[in-house]
């Protein structure tokens, strides 16, 4: 199973405690529906100005949008580096 980058669950909570619909959220974000499945899907195809927007109105730092990288990928991403 692919490891999730984007914590789409904070927009979710978000949606659920404010009873906002998908087409509202949207809006108050000023995103398209195709960027809102972006987000939701962890589809990496979109800008990064789509996560910021959201992370505006759902009051999160953007940092917090995300996942940590896995420790095996920081691993492998040190074995390949440290190599010489």
């Amino acid at each position: 199973m692919k490891e999730k980058i984007i914590k789409s669950k904070l927009i979710t909570k978000y949606m659920e405690e404010n009873n906002v619909e998908e087409d509202t959220f949207c809006k108050l974000c000023n995103i398209t529906k195709k960027e809102f499945n972006q987000v939701m899907t962890d589809d990496l195809e979109l800008d990064i100005t789509v996560i910021l927007k959201v992370a505006d109105l759902i009051k999160v730092k953007l940092h917090k949008m995300f996942y940590p990288y896995p420790k095996d990928f920081i691993k492998k991403f040190k074995d390949r580096h440290n190599k010489k």
